[in-house]
């Protein structure tokens, strides 16, 4: 099978900034284990100042760049891009990570299956400049017209599904985004104080209100540490934190740390007592599915999708959005009780073996395309 796979895909697959790029990349080193399957990732990024392309194995990455100026936004220019590429290449199936690569996929004529990653209704107040709110803006039909053209759509959570339950017409797959075996290892020496917050830092995840909140728990708990890793996507909010962090004697206790590697990441997640996401919004959080794997509790809000992947008061706690109180009680209780903080780590990995792993996922996701194709023959 020839498979056009469209996403964010990194260029330093050391680094991945994001979580929809580290579920194509996951995804494609999975499907790459097939020799049957030809991968081809078409993937249109800031990262290249030219269109190239990279062969390694049965795997051909398409980067595709974006110009230095834009009137039309990214999301209406990619489906051109992504298109022509798509009937130069003539896959057998298109599978997208973003609706505009769907789109492109049901233009050129070709099976496309499309995975929805976020609810842009939901996602659109947190735009930040006008090009990102145009795009915000533009989101919703385009995810809409998408998933009425595709022939199969993948849940990675049933709060997709609950939000689209208008679009009768959609063939749901419920599959989960997959994880690396990485984050599968044995724990290593953990730090009883440590907790830690993986992901891009901008307005959704509610930075700010962690800090607040973990201010909070250090000043019950002077031993506790939290560390922030991921992309820095708006600076602001970097700066607001390296100013609180400074003001308030907390320079020691909370570490910046910005874009980590894969590697420092699944060491991180390996030390950590706690897993923390203070979001606004979320659909399936991949800090949560990666900290499942580690073994590790998660405190996190009720944003979106977060209620079913934890299960509250077993691998885990959820708590309301915006409410730091309630989140530094939370955090404080797992933090003095060990034998809790091991009970709910080893729930959550149980959950994880049959979730998350890559080869799961990766078979999962292969009946889907094979479905597709039995169909379209029919």
């Amino acid at each position: 099978m020839k498979l056009a796979l469209v996403g964010p895909y990194p260029i330093d697959t050391s680094r991945i900034p994001g979580g929809v790029a580290a579920v194509t990349y996951y995804l494609t080193q999975g499907l790459a284990k097939f020799p049957e399957l030809d991968v081809h990732v078409i993937a249109a990024t800031k990262q290249v100042q030219r269109d190239e392309t990279v062969r390694t194995g049965n795997i051909t990455v398409s980067y595709l760049s974006y110009p230095k100026t834009r009137v039309v936004p990214n999301q209406l220019r990619d489906i051109a891009r992504v298109r022509r590429v798509l009937r130069e290449t003539k896959p057998d199936l298109v599978h997208s990570q973003t609706p505009s690569g769907a789109d492109a996929g049901f233009q050129a004529g070709l099976p496309t299956v499309l995975t929805i990653h976020g609810i842009p209704e939901q996602e659109r107040r947190f735009a930040r400049g006008l090009s990102n709110r145009l795009g915000a803006a533009l989101a919703p039909w385009l995810t809409r017209r998408a998933l009425t053209h595709a022939d199969a759509g993948i849940a990675i959570s049933p709060y997709v599904v609950d939000h689209y339950h208008h679009l009768k017409t959609v063939r749901w797959h419920h599959i989960a985004n997959p994880i690396q075996d990485d984050f599968f290892v044995e724990a290593g020496a953990e730090h009883p104080a440590k907790m830690l917050y993986a992901g891009v830092m901008y307005a959704r995840k509610n930075i700010p209100g962690l800090i607040r909140a973990f201010h909070l728990i250090h000043a019950a708990n002077a031993n506790a540490e939290l560390f922030i890793c991921g992309k820095v996507m708006e600076p602001q909010i970097f700066d607001w934190a390296r100013d609180y962090v400074a003001a308030h004697g907390l320079s020691s206790t909370v570490h910046l740390l910005g874009f980590v590697s894969q590697g420092e990441l699944a060491r991180h997640f390996s030390e950590a007592a706690v897993i923390c996401l203070f979001s606004e919004e979320e659909t399936a959080p991949m800090i949560i599915a990666q900290a499942m794997c580690a073994a590790k509790p998660v405190i996190s809000t009720a944003a979106g999708g977060v209620p079913h992947m934890v299960a509250d008061g077993r691998t885990g706690f959820v708590v309301p959005i915006g409410d730091e109180r309630a989140f530094a009680d939370r955090a404080l209780q797992l933090l003095r009780d060990d034998a809790m903080r091991r009970r709910m780590g080893a729930e959550a990995r149980e959950v994880a073996e049959s979730r998350f792993r890559t080869d799961a996922v990766v078979r999962q996701t292969i009946d889907v395309y094979e479905a597709v194709l039995a169909a379209r023959r029919r």
